[in-house]
């Protein structure tokens, strides 16, 4: 049988007690591609949730997976300039303006 017995915690929401659920996930009829693409899933929402709050980067990135492996924590990268000043409204753009031209 090719199953996987773990315990999960869930929440219903942030204030919430945590209800543990013994949960047993079947992989039966799951290809090694039907494996990769749902992993792929669930790193896409991890390498966004990062994204949201250390500035959304432009154009094209490349991420190792490697860096996402379970228990292991992703490096911090430096944040991408542009992206952290898209987030300011235009009072702070222009208080960064003023501060570096001064």
């Amino acid at each position: 049988m090719n199953t996987t017995n773990l315990t999960v915690k869930t929440k219903a929401d942030a204030r919430a007690t945590a209800v543990e659920t013994a949960l047993t996930i079947d992989w039966e009829g799951m290809s090694a591609d039907d494996i990769r693409a749902l992993a792929q899933q669930a790193l896409i929402v991890k390498v966004q949730s990062g994204w949201r709050a250390n500035g959304i980067p432009e154009g094209e990135q490349t991420i190792l997976a490697t860096d996402y492996k379970v228990g292991a924590r992703a490096p911090r990268k430096p944040a991408d300039i542009m992206s952290l000043v898209g987030q300011l409204t235009d009072e702070q753009k222009a208080a960064l303006l003023a501060k570096l031209m001064g």
